[in-house]
């Protein structure tokens, strides 16, 4: 009776043997693609190398997410000079001063139109920001990194879930500047996680959700009152400095990650040739 490979899933060396006869199943391949019973013992599998037919520049794509992020900034500080003007009009309530009705309902109409433009200009970001990620989770596999825990779908569709999406965003970016260290360009998954992640991905991710804390709870605070509306106004304009901070940290990853992406490819080129010839 023919016998099949024993599960695997990763780690250290098999110890089982593929059958009892210890040579049927000579070249089968361990289920992480690290390992192969070359018919007596289980060896390193050598690396498959990159596909470079599946990498695409991620040059357009960085550059189009960066100017919906400047988009995305502009809106974000249009929204808070609205909320500025929006708590100055409060202040003078609270204090006593006359407000006309045609300053309180222009200010109101800027508050509205900063809001509107916000979102639609957030949503236009988001999707080219998205993009590029993908891109460049895509590039990871074609330049040879191996056992990534991340795919291009999931790169965009972990964003989207709930309470996940606290924490996978950074942790495909964090893999994603590890798989494109040029010095490793088939790196494994010991050997990512010992790499040091720049403080600038950190710092945009951490910015990026105080920002949106700051801003659920300006917008559960609520403006019944004239006290509520001040302190509800005062989260707006904190969230929206915020956000524009993120935004530039946000930029500046893209900057790097695809400067860092295209530097490895560089090195991955006469790998491959190299390779091919062999």
């Amino acid at each position: 009776m023919d016998e099949t490979l024993p599960a695997y899933t990763g780690g250290a060396i098999p110890q089982a043997s593929p059958d009892s006869a210890g040579t049927s199943h000579a070249g089968l391949v361990s289920a992480d693609g690290l390992w192969r019973w070359d018919g007596a013992q289980w060896v390193p599998q050598a690396p498959t190398g990159a596909d470079l037919n599946g990498y695409r520049s991620p040059r357009l794509r960085s550059r189009l997410a960066i100017a919906g992020l400047a988009l995305s900034g502009v809106a974000t500080l249009v929204a808070l000079i609205s909320e500025v003007g929006r708590l100055s009009i409060v202040n003078k309530l609270m204090s006593g001063e006359s407000v006309t009705p045609d300053d309180a309902t222009a200010s109101d109409n800027l508050v509205r139109v900063g809001a509107i433009a916000d979102v639609a200009m957030f949503v236009v970001c988001a999707a080219v920001f998205l993009a590029w990620l993908a891109r460049i989770v895509a590039n990871n596999h074609a330049l040879g990194a191996r056992v990534l825990r991340f795919s291009p779908r999931g790169a965009v569709g972990w964003w989207f879930v709930p309470f996940v999406n606290l924490v996978r965003p950074f942790q495909i970016v964090a893999e994603s500047w590890r798989a494109a260290d040029p010095r490793t360009p088939e790196s494994l998954p010991d050997q990512r996680t010992s790499m040091r992640l720049p403080a600038l991905i950190g710092a945009w991710w951490g910015t990026y959700l105080v920002a949106n804390l700051v801003a659920r709870s300006g917008s559960a605070k609520g403006a019944d009152t004239l006290d509520a509306l001040q302190g509800a106004t005062v989260l707006s304009i904190a969230s929206d400095v915020l956000f524009l901070v993120a935004a530039g940290l946000a930029a500046a990853v893209v900057v790097r990650l695809t400067r860092r992406q295209e530097e490895q490819h560089t090195v991955v080129i006469p790998r491959s040739a190299e390779a091919t010839v062999a």
